[in-house]
């Protein structure tokens, strides 16, 4: 299976507002291995990361896609600032209620 994940933009939400001008990193984690963004400004207004990643994952006759995939944003200072935890079966669904269509608006 190919995976492509991609992270187009990031916006802090109001009640985060300390931290813009704060200069970060985008890394996932998928079992050994990892992959960096550029560094980019967080900012409240929507922010381009275009951080793309590609995983190639080969399953056993079982067809079991489950690996935890952890997403982590980073201060370049190394303070860890946000974690999500993930499953990569999860994403592999067509039926997933934890992803919103953008409409463009607030």
């Amino acid at each position: 299976y190919l995976y492509i994940i991609y992270v187009e933009t990031l916006k802090l939400q109001p009640e985060w507002d300390m931290y813009s001008g704060r200069e970060v990193v985008c890394r996932w984690y998928i079992d050994n291995a990892q992959t960096c963004s550029d560094q980019f400004v967080l900012a409240t207004a929507p922010v381009k990361t275009k951080f793309c990643s590609f995983v190639v994952l080969s399953t056993g006759p079982e067809d079991d896609r489950s690996r935890q995939l952890t997403m982590s944003l980073t201060g370049t200072d190394g303070e860890l600032m946000a974690v999500a935890f993930l499953d990569l079966a999860n994403l592999s669904r067509q039926d997933q209620e934890d992803y919103k269509k953008e409409t463009g608006g607030e």
